[in-house]
This record gives C-alpha cells, sequence and structure tokens, in this order.
C-alpha cells in the first residue's frame, strides 16, 4: 500500500514529523530578521508540509510571517496575500490576535502603495480587535495610524499620536518599537526640513538597533540620516551613511535597497558635477534594479542617468536613455515622472538642434503639467476629505470607548449587586432548610395543637410558589445585566433543561457549586451532575473551563 510522503503512519513518525517542521519554523522565524529572502523559501516549503498535515494553527503563523519577511523585500502584492491567508485561516481558528495582526500587515503595506481607503479599514479593523480583547499591540495600530496620518501631509497629528506611542513603547521597554517609531518622526521632521530634530531621532534610533542588533532597522537609520544630509548639502557626512547603508545591504542580500541608494549616491555627485562617480554609481544601480525587476525604480534611475548626461554635456546620450523610460511608462502607468521626463527631452533635443522634436516635447510637458496640476487639486480635495473623515472617525472612536469603558462599569457594579442578590437568597433557603430540619424534628416530638401548628408552619415554609417568586426575582434582575443569554443559551443548546439553564445562568453570576445547591435547595451532588451533562451538550473536552466557556457566552 503506498501512502502520502507528507502524512507519517505512526504516532512516532507524526511526532518526529512535528519536531522538525517546529525546527524548520524556528530557523525561518531565525532568519527572517537577517536573511528574509532565505526565510521566504523556507517559510513556502514549510506551509505546504502544515497544510498536508492539518496543522492550521502553525500554518496561519507562518503565512503572518512569510507576509511580513515578503514585505522587507519590497514584494508588497505578494505579502498582502500571505496576509490575507493568515486572516482566513485565523478567522477559521477565531484566534482574534491572529486577525488583527493579519489586518494590521495588511494596513501597513496598503499605505505603502497608496490605497488608503484600504490601509484605514485595516489600521481600524486591528484597533477595534485589539482594544477589545486587551492587547497590548494596540499601540502598534496607533503606530500605523500615525503613519497614515502623515501621508495625509498632517504631520503635527502624526507626531502627536508617534509621541503617545513613543512613551508607551518606552515604559514596557519594548526597544523594537521604540526604535521603529523614532525612524516614523525623524522622516515627518525630514520632511518638515527641522534637520536637527531629524537627526535626533535617527540617531536615537540608530543607537537602539545596534543595541538590539536589528539589522534592517539599522539599514533604515543609514538611508533616513544620509538623506537628512544631503538636503542639508552636508556630502560627506550623507556619504558616509549611504556607503554604510551599501554595505549592509550586501550582507543582507537586499538588492532593492541597495540600487537605491545607489542612485541617490549618483544623484547627489551629479549635484558637485562629478560625473565619474555618478556614472560609477548609476551603472550598478540600473544593473540591480532590472535584476529584482523593480520597473518603477528602473524609470526613475534612467531619468536620473539622463538629467546627469545632459548636466555633463552629453545630450546626445539623453533620447535613448528615456525612450526605455518612456517605454516603462507606456507598459505600466507607472507615470510619476513623466513631466521631467518630458522637459528632460525636450532640452536635450534643443541642444542637439532638433527643434522639431524639442517643440514636441515641450507641448508634452506642458500638457502633462497642466493634466497633473488637475489630478493634484482633485487630489487635495480628496485629501482634505479623507482627513476630515479619519478625524470624524476618530472622534467617533473616542465616543464610543468612553462610552464602552462607562458601560463596563455600570455592568461591574451591576453584576456585583447581581451576585449579591444570588448569595442572599442562597442564604436565605439555607436559613429556611436549617429551620425546616429543626422544626421538623420538634413536630415529630410535639403532639395535640402545639404538632398541628408546627405542621402549618413547615407547609408554609416548603411552600414552592414562594420559592419560584425568589427564583422570578434573581431571574428578573439577571436579564436586565445579560440580556437575552438564556434564549440565545437555548437557541444555540436546544437539549438543555430549564433546571440545566438556571445552573448555566447561575454559573455566569459566579456562584460556586455549593452556593448554586443552596439557592436551588437541591444537594451538591445533584448539581455536580448537572453541570457534567452541561459539558456534555455543550460538547467541552476534560480540559475546558466550563465557567469562562458560559461567561463568553
Amino acid at each position: 500500500m503506498s501512502h502520502h510522503n507528507s502524512l507519517p503512519d505512526h504516532p512516532g513518525d507524526i511526532q518526529k514529523n512535528e519536531e522538525q517542521i517546529d525546527q524548520q519554523l524556528q530557523l525561518a522565524e531565525q532568519l527572517s530578521t537577517t536573511d528574509p529572502q532565505r526565510a521566504i523559501e523556507l517559510f513556502e516549503g514549510i506551509i505546504d508540509r502544515l497544510k498536508a498535515n492539518r496543522m492550521v494553527e502553525k500554518e496561519a503563523a507562518a503565512f503572518l510571517s512569510l507576509g511580513s519577511c515578503l514585505q522587507k523585500v519590497a514584494r508588497l502584492p505578494e505579502a498582502i496575500e500571505r496576509y490575507k491567508q493568515a486572516k482566513t485561516l485565523y478567522t477559521i481558528l477565531n484566534d482574534q490576535a491572529g486577525i488583527a495582526n493579519a489586518e494590521h500587515g495588511a494596513g501597513n503595506i496598503n499605505h505603502q502603495i497608496g490605497n488608503v481607503a484600504e490601509a484605514i479599514a485595516c489600521c481600524f479593523a486591528a484597533l477595534d480587535i485589539r482594544q477589545q480583547i486587551g492587547d497590548p499591540k494596540e499601540v502598534e495600530s496607533y503606530n500605523l495610524l500615525g503613519l497614515i496620518h502623515a501621508g495625509f501631509g498632517n504631520h503635527d497629528r502624526a507626531l502627536e499620536v508617534w509621541s503617545n506611542c513613543l512613551a508607551i513603547h518606552q515604559e514596557s521597554g519594548n526597544k523594537h518599537r521604540m526604535a521603529a517609531t523614532l525612524t516614523n518622526m525623524g522622516n515627518v521632521y525630514w520632511k518638515f526640513q527641522e534637520d536637527k530634530k531629524a537627526l535626533n531621532c535617527h540617531f536615537r534610533s540608530m543607537e537602539i538597533n545596534n543595541e538590539i542588533g536589528e539589522h534592517y532597522g539599522l539599514l533604515l537609520n543609514y538611508v533616513n540620516i544620509g538623506n537628512v544630509y544631503m538636503q542639508s548639502s552636508s556630502w560627506e557626512d550623507a556619504l558616509h551613511y549611504k556607503n554604510e547603508a551599501i554595505n549592509l545591504c550586501s550582507e543582507l542580500g537586499d538588492n532593492y535597497t541597495k540600487a537605491l541608494t545607489l542612485a541617490s549616491m549618483g544623484m547627489m555627485w551629479t549635484e558637485q558635477e562629478e560625473w565619474k562617480q555618478a556614472s560609477e554609481c548609476f551603472t550598478p544601480a540600473l544593473s540591480l534594479a532590472e535584476e529584482v525587476g523593480a520597473v518603477s525604480l528602473i524609470s526613475d534611475i534612467l531619468l536620473a542617468i539622463a538629467d546627469s548626461s545632459l548636466k555633463e554635456g552629453k545630450p546626445d546620450l539623453v533620447p535613448d536613455l528615456l525612450e526605455q523610460a518612456l517605454d516603462i511608462i507606456n507598459k505600466t502607468g507607472y507615470n510619476s515622472h513623466a513631466i521631467e521626463i518630458y522637459l528632460t527631452l525636450a532640452r536635450a533635443y534643443e541642444e542637439l538642434k532638433d527643434h522639431e522634436q524639442a517643440i514636441h516635447y515641450y507641448k508634452l510637458h506642458r500638457e502633462t503639467l497642466q493634466e497633473r496640476q488637475y489630478e493634484q487639486q482633485a487630489k487635495e480635495v480628496s485629501i482634505m476629505e479623507t482627513r476630515l473623515a479619519l478625524a470624524l472617525l476618530e472622534v467617533e472612536r473616542e465616543g464610543y470607548r468612553q462610552k464602552s469603558i462607562e458601560l463596563e462599569q455600570t455592568l461591574e457594579e451591576q453584576s456585583g449587586r447581581l451576585t449579591s442578590i444570588a448569595l442572599q437568597l442562597a442564604s436565605k433557603n439555607e436559613f429556611l432548610a436549617k429551620l425546616t430540619q429543626q422544626l421538623q424534628q420538634a413536630s415529630s416530638e410535639a403532639t395535640g395543637t402545639k404538632g398541628k401548628k408546627i405542621e402549618q408552619l413547615l407547609a408554609s415554609l416548603e411552600d414552592s410558589e414562594r420559592r419560584d417568586e425568589n427564583w422570578q426575582l434573581f431571574e428578573k434582575q439577571f436579564q436586565h445585566i445579560h440580556s437575552n443569554f438564556t434564549q440565545r443559551l437555548a437557541i444555540r443548546f436546544p437539549s438543555l433543561t430549564q433546571t440545566e439553564m438556571k445552573v448555566c445562568a447561575l454559573i455566569k453570576t459566579g456562584l460556586s457549586s455549593k452556593e448554586i445547591a443552596v439557592l436551588l435547595t437541591v444537594s451538591l451532588e445533584t448539581v455536580k451532575t448537572h453541570r457534567r451533562r452541561i459539558r456534555k451538550k455543550l460538547e467541552l473536552d476534560g480540559g475546558a473551563n466550563l465557567a469562562a466557556v458560559i461567561v463568553a457566552l
């Protein structure tokens, strides 16, 4: 008989197979920070084995980690798909924290690629879940919210959100998140051209990343510090940190960031009219961009080389370079630099004395510029509308949060009163049970009129209607606090008897089996029997906590 290779035949084989998978997962997680490309290969192989062995929980976690690795190497559409797959599996598992992590990852990438609506939806979905379950990662969702604000140009609000996040990370000692938050703040200050504040944030982040050995965080620090120094024309310092970034890219195998950094160095040398050094940066940058298939980056580098060639006095090189860039634009629709391309071509043809072509590209430049201005105006209106909608959402969410806190406090107070009522009823029943026992003893010893009076008193104490009234009082208060609990219980578990539903209600109130026995005037053993039957009808295994399950219903 043949067997599927991925499915072990014996218990020992199953255990060995699981141990091997766990070892591979551990290795992939370790490589995710130092060699994400290798980690991606490992995760993809592991996921196939996890599927074959129906290890759903580990499969979901692997998809989540795979999404993070793909994000690090700029394979963003693939990363979003993996986060979606992780979310699907976590939904099946009803793992709320896992769902929130997947939503957060997808939101982060959607923000990176400019899918604003998706980014906001994912961010708030993660935030809602994390607030609901008290997940400390709630602060990461606020961090993403800061990124979204920064993307809208709402920098003050972004810095406010991140300052709060930073304080939380410092209090909890989460150095990874401290470094990442400082990096975000530094980039906003850089956009404000507040170079001193930007450098302060980036250097603090770099110090932390050095301390914890976070190589990718350190790479971002080098790139960002180099950008700040470039902005202030501090060429020597900029060059130092750009070279540090390139060296680290080589160690990590990050060719995308290496190409980007080399291209920015080429532009820096162009500014200084150092054509040879510029060429020595642009040439490998273009090769690396082509190697990783980053078409938008290829187009940007071609434009940078053309601009450098024109400034160097070599206009004859420009048309061929920018025709390649235009070809990319036509194929991909990536036209963020079309205006600059047309203008550079027009100037090149003008220097080449080809006036017809020069006029042609000047016209295209003007037309594209007008279109872009209209688009920019529409975009600004859209951004303002989105910023307003986001601000209203935040106000609304804060209102809901405050209301939720107040409702939770009220519920705690009411639950306390309900438990008090239940305990009072239990105490009353216990007292009546003892009194009944004493009267029964007295009745057996009494004769005549005295005996008859005791029997009448006993009948009054044993009146079931009064006991029903006591229960009705409790049930009324219970329904007020936990509305429709018994109805929901009956719908989900129709085989439960009325008595078993009463026991469930009392368990939800927090009473012990002994207190329930007294309140229902039955023996402790009877309550234990009810609990066993309830467990069976709720299909709970031996390890499940009945009280926790009922409280969660």
